[in-house]
């Protein structure tokens, strides 16, 4: 091959290559941005899916477990032998309760005790009373957390931790529709203060909730919260926001504003309803 045609020919291929590069640069702009929105939002549902999931069948294992659980208190046995008459009868309620596996029940029988305490003072109820009733309400939950927030603050450091304990296995374990979930996690916020604790609430924030309700939540503890539950959610927020948590602003107004233009950008899926929804055959009416 001659000199002239060398360069002919290399000529040629670079026009080839300027004319590949052109198309590529100026495919439509449109055509670009719906496949990018469509692969987005594919992710988004299959990292929604891939959070909750096994969340939702671990839970679901611990419920089944929970279930098969039979709680029994050997009322003969010496460590029941002073109880007053008063508290027997409480503590064979709550048996009962916890025989028919109603959590109705079980607030019920716990409520008394409560009142009790409140009237007489913590000396009124025996600590084994006591102990029986978180672990009862343990079993409980959802439904009975008033009950076992009630123990909270009880003078025995073996039942506060005993009542640690049973919040925080039950937000591992939550299995609930997340409207429902949403106002128990509230409702605990309000309370907890326990770093363990919070950090297991702030997950179930992050895993548990769509993104409307996420940010309906956050709003609410933003409001209602304790200080270490407001705290507790600065990282997370500051990865939903994509900042630096550094220069997250702590300026509750702001930072709702900033959630607001989040959820604009972010809103809920379609099957969210199938996502964040659990099997109603689960729930107790008792």
């Amino acid at each position: 091959m001659n000199i002239i045609a060398r360069k002919n020919l290399i000529i040629g291929l670079g026009a080839l290559c300027v004319a590949g590069l052109a198309f590529v640069l100026f495919i439509p702009e449109e055509a670009a941005d719906t496949k990018h929105e469509e692969t987005s939002a594919v992710t988004r549902k299959a990292t929604k899916r891939a959070k909750r999931q096994p969340r939702r069948e671990h839970g679901a294992a611990q419920n089944e477990a929970i279930k098969a659980e039979k709680l029994k208190f050997d009322l003969e046995n010496d460590e029941y032998a002073n109880l007053s008459k008063e508290m027997r009868a409480i503590m064979e309620e709550l048996q009962s309760a916890l025989d028919a596996e109603s959590d109705k029940r079980v607030s019920a029988a716990c409520a008394k005790i409560l009142k009790v305490m409140e009237k007489e003072g913590e000396s009124a109820v025996p600590v084994i009373v006591r102990e029986n009733a978180v672990d009862a309400l343990g079993l409980s939950l959802p439904r009975a957390l008033p009950e076992l927030m009630g123990f909270m603050g009880d003078p025995d450091p073996d039942i506060r931790e005993a009542v640690d304990e049973e919040i925080d296995s039950f937000l591992m374990e939550a299995d609930m529709k997340d409207r429902e979930l949403s106002p128990v996690l509230v409702s605990l916020a309000k309370v907890l203060t326990n770093e363990d604790s919070l950090d297991l609430l702030t997950m179930s924030i992050d895993t548990d909730l769509r993104n409307s309700i996420k940010v309906a939540t956050c709003k609410q503890i933003l409001d209602n919260g304790t200080e270490e539950a407001r705290a507790s959610l600065q990282e997370m927020l500051a990865d939903m926001l994509d900042v630096d948590e550094e220069t997250l602003t702590t300026d509750p107004k702001q930072l709702k504003k900033q959630l607001d233009k989040w959820l604009a950008e972010n809103p809920d899926d379609e099957d969210d309803d199938e996502i964040y929804a659990v099997d109603d055959s689960d729930s107790d009416s008792n």
